[in-house]
């Protein structure tokens, strides 16, 4: 199990997984792991799925993944000398010269996909049916990688079915949005002992600026004389707040800017200027949307939401951050604060059962970063909010 804040790579780092455990070394090489490269017969069947607001529990999951294993074809190399080939995903087979031939091995697998339309049978007996024929017809194991699970609205019962399924030959990769792997899935105490979870955290400076060194290495190889500047680098990875998508969206725009200008280098005002960009970027329609519902047109409210972002830390303690809003005229915080914890307004904090006491938290650690960075919509003082906040 990946899980973590949104926006720092999980999906990436599941997509490497499923990579590595096709036989690809790139990534290992890049890191000096050449003996951690699965032998043939090790490799997997990777298997994507992909859950979304519809995909409301156990019975919905499980027809995605027989949706997957459905959408499996028959690729048969070209130089192939028995006729008999290996299966793969639609997506792949686009990018592989090959040609298809009906043989036995397409008559059979295709005669076991009708399984997944017969209504007689359940969802479970549909993926059981599906598994044990890929796993025999192709010789390998599988691995089903459900991403984005944080979607699912019920989870009763897939801890139960992840255990029972999991075996030598079938494998699961969970990947979601989470604070920890207990809150990503009920029952977990039932595969407490077989789930490797692994938490991925906000990246350090040292990786964002990589980012940005890698996006001018590629440029320099295809002969594009364009980078950053030392201060532009630093700004950029500054305001990204640990979220390498900030970094890859306001990067862009900087660098577009730039060469839309006939710059070699992409200076500090170009990376001011892609910040001011962000709130109209179509990409980052949602986190507008949520800003401007919190905010309507209530300055005061707008006040006492950027000073919540501007305390660094996940949990923000009431009395630092009622004293510098007080010290921007906003007479009641703890109204305001109470206001964007409603549902009317987002909700975009949580805040604790006894609302007097304790921290409260941005339900979105990404929103936090954005709400830092982006432009007010009433007439406030952004060097005044940062005066106030000067101690946070």
């Amino acid at each position: 199990m990946i899980y973590g804040d949104r926006g720092i790579g999980k999906s990436s780092l599941a997509s490497q997984i499923g990579r590595i455990a096709q036989g690809d070394v790139e990534l290992l090489a890049h890191f000096g792991e050449h003996d951690r490269a699965l032998a043939e017969e090790q490799r997997y069947l990777v298997l994507q799925v992909t859950c979304t607001v519809t995909t409301r529990g156990i019975t919905e999951l499980l027809q995605l993944m027989v949706d997957a294993m459905r959408d499996l074809e028959l690729l048969v190399e070209p130089d192939s000398s028995d006729g008999y080939g290996r299966l793969v995903d639609r997506t792949t087979k686009r990018k592989v010269t090959a040609k298809f031939v009906e043989v036995e091995w397409v008559k059979r697998y295709e005669a076991k996909k009708g399984v997944s339309e017969r209504p007689d049978l359940t969802p479970m007996q549909r993926f059981s049916g599906l598994v044990d024929h890929l796993a025999s017809e192709s010789g390998q194991s599988l691995l089903f990688i459900l991403d984005e699970f944080d979607k699912i609205n019920d989870t009763t019962g897939i801890a139960s079915f992840l255990k029972e399924s999991s075996s030598e030959f079938v494998k699961f990769l969970v990947v979601g949005i989470a604070e920890s792997h207990t809150e990503l899935m009920s029952e977990h105490e039932s595969i407490a002992r077989h789930l490797r979870p692994v938490l991925l955290p906000i990246m350090t400076l040292e990786e964002l600026d990589e980012i940005i060194e890698r996006a001018e290495a590629s440029l320099a190889a295809r002969d594009v004389d364009l980078a950053f500047s030392a201060r532009a680098r630093r700004r950029l990875v500054g305001i990204a707040g640990g979220y390498p998508w900030f970094v890859h969206m306001i990067g862009k725009t900087a660098l577009t800017t730039a060469y839309d200008n006939n710059q070699v280098i992409a200076d500090s005002g170009d990376v001011v200027g892609a910040v001011r960009d962000l709130s109209t970027n179509q990409l980052a329609q949602p986190f507008n949307e949520a800003y401007t519902r919190a905010v309507k047109t209530s300055r005061q409210r707008e006040l006492v939401l950027r000073v919540l972002a501007m305390w660094r830390e996940r949990d923000i303690p009431t009395h630092r951050t009622y004293e510098a809003c007080r010290q921007l005229g906003v007479r009641s915080p703890s109204n305001y604060r109470g206001q964007l914890a409603h549902a009317y307004y987002g909700p975009i904090i949580r805040i604790p059962n006894i609302p007097q006491q304790g921290p409260c938290q941005f339900i979105d650690p990404m929103f936090k970063v954005y709400v830092s960075m982006r432009e007010p919509v009433t007439d406030i003082n952004t060097d005044r909010i940062a005066e106030a906040c000067a101690g946070f």
